[in-house]
């Protein structure tokens, strides 16, 4: 990488640093490109010469959310573990409820509302997709280690147990995350034994199939 190649990476980097900062205290239709240009510490045209408009910086900054994410999916899929135990522990991600894991489902749910609002979609569109289906190859390769090592059945379907799996316990996480304790029911003592019935009917199926 040449010096000036690397000037424009810490410069884009420190862009990107400044717009989680604003996202993480404004929403996204509220945070202005003046307010990332001031918490980067530039001026605004030349935030402008990196992403034309909010929703580049912004997609740029889930697509960061979710190559953190994918590389934990990684480290746990290098484990000397069993197959069913890889995708047991992929899935117990879910339940963390850390605050960058909380910062992470929030903004991510405001992204995907921002953006389908929107009637011109960004060029970053295809990138941001792409990380977010990042996480299947992981769990595929999990998936297909537990039926090699006869932790999970044979008959299971793998593409459509990916999807259930990613689909069912995102917006498990995301009802409790974003929205908050609407009913009496909505509880955070709920929210645990919501999620960890969930992932246990889940290990069932993987193990005994249909």
């Amino acid at each position: 990488m040449s010096k000036r190649e690397e000037n424009r990476q810490i410069r884009s980097q420190k862009m990107l640093d400044g717009a989680v900062a604003v996202f993480e205290k404004k929403s996204l239709e509220s945070a202005k490109m003046t307010d990332i240009a001031d918490a980067a510490g530039i001026g605004v045209a030349s935030l402008y010469r990196y992403f034309k408009t909010k929703a580049d910086i912004a997609l740029q900054v889930g697509i960061l959310y979710f190559e953190a994410v994918n590389e934990t999916l990684s480290v746990i899929l290098s484990k000397d573990i069993s197959g069913i135990e890889k995708v047991e522990e992929m899935m117990r991600q879910y339940q963390n409820k850390d605050e960058a894991s909380m910062r992470f489902i929030k903004f991510i749910e405001e992204l995907d509302h921002y953006i389908e609002k929107l009637e011109e979609k960004p060029e970053r569109l295809k990138d941001y997709e792409a990380a977010v289906y990042g996480q299947i190859p992981n769990f595929n390769q999990a998936l297909t280690d537990g039926i090699s090592d006869g932790t999970i059945s044979e008959t299971i379907d793998l593409r459509y147990t990916i999807d259930m799996l990613n689909h069912t316990l995102m917006s498990l996480k995301q009802k409790f995350s974003t929205r908050g304790h609407v009913v009496s029911l909505d509880t955070e003592t709920a929210h645990d034994h919501e999620m960890a019935l969930l992932i246990n009917v889940f290990l069932s199926y993987l193990k005994n199939g249909l």
